[in-house]
């Protein structure tokens, strides 16, 4: 349902989104292609909303499936775990709270991901 992953919303880097790195050393060149998470943006939109948080709900309680790349985005508090805990932190976020409850700052709010 959420897989519409090469677009963008409003200019905004949503999950799914392709990121091209290119290094240059001299006459060589080098490109790797990933693919960024945005931790809590299960549906694929750019934005962190409450739309999210009720997706997660949906999807814990089995009303929703997920793709493989919201599902990655769900882990809000990147804990490995898909939990109630991950919506919300969602609702935190959106009203400026940090995202684990610790006051310590949310280092990590999007991933590249590459299967491998």
């Amino acid at each position: 349902r959420y897989h519409e992953y090469d677009k963008l919303s409003d200019g905004l880097v949503a999950t799914g989104t392709k990121l091209t790195i290119t290094a240059q050393n001299g006459n060589k060149f080098a490109m790797e292609t990933y693919t960024v998470i945005v931790l809590g943006d299960v549906n694929c939109n750019g934005k962190l909303e409450v739309a999210d948080a009720s997706l997660i709900r949906r999807y814990l309680i089995g009303l929703e499936t997920l793709d493989a790349l919201p599902l990655e985005a769900l882990d809000v508090n990147y804990n490995d775990k898909e939990e109630v805990a991950d919506a919300s932190a969602v609702h935190r976020r959106l009203i400026g709270l940090d995202i684990n409850g610790d006051d310590t700052d949310d280092v990590v709010t999007f991933l590249p991901y590459k299967k491998q």
